[in-house]
Order: C-alpha cells, then sequence, then structure tokens
C-alpha cells in the first residue's frame, strides 16, 4: 500500500505531500510511512544541533556531500543553502523513498542542485554487501551488518574517484557521514583525500554498534578486556585518520582526545557527533 501511494501520489491528495519547516527553510515530502519522524522534524524537535551546522559552515559556494542521506532530512535542507548537494543512501528502500521526497520538490529553484545516488561512499569503487538488524528503511543499515538475514548488494564508489568524476577539485566542500558504524573503516581510508581539500566534516559515530561488534567477535580469556582494548584502538585510529588541527563536539567545544580515548578503554564510550576543520 505505502509503495503505490508513493508511486501514485495523485490518488492521496490529502497526504501526498507535506511541506516541513525547519528554521525558514522549506522542503515537500511524502509523509506516509514516516509521519511520526516528519513532524519531529517539522516541530524542530530532531537533531536541532545538525541543522546549526549546516546554517554555520555550509556556504553559498560549498559542494554539499550527504553520505548516509536516508529519506532526505538533511540532503532537502542542505540543498538550499549549498552550492550543490549530492546525497549517497544505498538501502533501496530508503532510497526509494529520498527518491519520492526529492521529486516532490521538482518545481523548487534548488531542486536541480540535488543529486541522489544509490551508492555508497566506501573504501573502493565496485561493490559490497550491507544489511540491517530490522527489515531496512529504518536509517540503521550498515555495512556492517552484511552479515545479517536482511542484506543486500549495493554499488560502492570511493570519495577520490567521486570527486574526480564530479570535478570537485579544490572546491570547498561539507562531508556530512552518517553510516551506522561504516565510518570506522571508510575515515582512515580517506584521510589523504580530506587532507587535500577545504573540507568541513561532521562525522556522525555509531560506539555501540562497533562496541557490540567486537564483542560479538572476541573469543577466549579476558573476553571484556580484549574488546575494549579493540575499540579504544579503533578509536584512535579514527581520530588519528582525521586530518584537522580543530577536533569539536557538535556543539562546539573543544574535544580532549586522550581524555575520550581513556573513556573508550575504561567506560566503552565515545562521542556520537565529530566536527572537525582545519
Amino acid at each position: 500500500m505505502r509503495d503505490f501511494a508513493l508511486s501514485n501520489p495523485d490518488g492521496f491528495l490529502e497526504n501526498a505531500e507535506q511541506t516541513i519547516w525547519v528554521n525558514a527553510t522549506g522542503f515537500n515530502v511524502h509523509p506516509l510511512n514516516y509521519p511520526e519522524f516528519w513532524d519531529l522534524v517539522n516541530k524542530g524537535n530532531w537533531e536541532p544541533e545538525t541543522y546549526a551546522v549546516f546554517d554555520k559552515y555550509i556556504k553559498s559556494d560549498t559542494v554539499f556531500l550527504d553520505v548516509g542521506a536516508w529519506i532526505g532530512s538533511t540532503a532537502l535542507y542542505g540543498a538550499q543553502i549549498a552550492a550543490e548537494t549530492h546525497a549517497f543512501e544505498p538501502d533501496p528502500i530508503a532510497f526509494k523513498e529520498l527518491k519520492a521526497n526529492w521529486e516532490t520538490n521538482s518545481d523548487r529553484d534548488w531542486f536541480s542542485k540535488l543529486h541522489i545516488y544509490q551508492k555508497a561512499l566506501a573504501t573502493n569503487t565496485g561493490t559490497a554487501f550491507m544489511g540491517s538488524k530490522n527489515e531496512g528503511g529504518d536509517s540503521m543499515s550498515s555495512l556492517l551488518f552484511a552479515d545479517e538475514d536482511q542484506s543486500w548488494k549495493v554499488n560502492t564508489i570511493d570519495l577520490q574517484t567521486f570527486i574526480s568524476e564530479k570535478k570537485l577539485q579544490n572546491k570547498p566542500m561539507f562531508l556530512k557521514m552518517d553510516i551506522e558504524g561504516g565510518e570506522y573503516e571508510l575515515m582512515p581510508a580517506i584521510s589523504n583525500v580530506l587532507k587535500e581539500s577545504d573540507t568541513t566534516l561532521l562525522l556522525s559515530l555509531h560506539p555501540e554498534f562497533l562496541l557490540e561488534e567486537i564483542r560479538r567477535n572476541t573469543k577466549g580469556g579476558f573476553r571484556e578486556i580484549k574488546t575494549r582494548f579493540a575499540f579504544y584502538k579503533k578509536h584512535r585510529k579514527l581520530l588519528k585518520s582525521i586530518p584537522y588541527r580543530n577536533i569539536r563536539h557538535i556543539d562546539g567545544r573543544q574535544i580532549n582526545v586522550q581524555k575520550q580515548l581513556l573513556k573508550a578503554l575504561f567506560l566503552g564510550q565515545f562521542p556520537h557527533n565529530i566536527l572537525a576543520f582545519s
């Protein structure tokens, strides 16, 4: 029923489209599948700090890369303030929603500045498996869950190839990455690319997914000690891969790297968002 409604919106005029307002910025969506979520966004109760970062760091000449765009809550907003926006969402269920939401804005003057891709930004160009612990489309799909019962083979592209193909060299970029745990492998792989570009990075982390994966794959004695040490090493590698001197919490507070690594080791904790820039 949902798929039919999205494919035939004229038959559902009462709720085929809804204008969502974030601050003074509006965009249209199909609210049929996620009414509670869009209601949160419309009331300003979904990640207001993320939109505040967009307002501060995305300029009219910025290229916005939305990696893990889900159903469009960030891409449809960022597209109105950036020079061009490229949104990646490999989950086939979420991508269908993203495409439907994007198309409801076809009469907006910023519509052509938003480009969407059913691809995962990854360590190399090709294919990979991603999965979900649920049924997909719920923003929780990840390359970490490739062995789950619900999984898909998806197309991938590496950042250097994408930048070259789209001729984005020497352009200021804003990279928002929210890929449900895949960031731990991707960040070290793109470190050199970021080092060569003028990029602001907003990185959403999922340390609880990582901790769960490490614990599940750790065998033998002293299992929890080995789990915590592996968790610490992953975050140390991640922080070393960020090629910028300013590494902050999403609210702008400077991150004390050594303190956070100690918390990772002894408490199994780490910040969920990192804002980084040169």
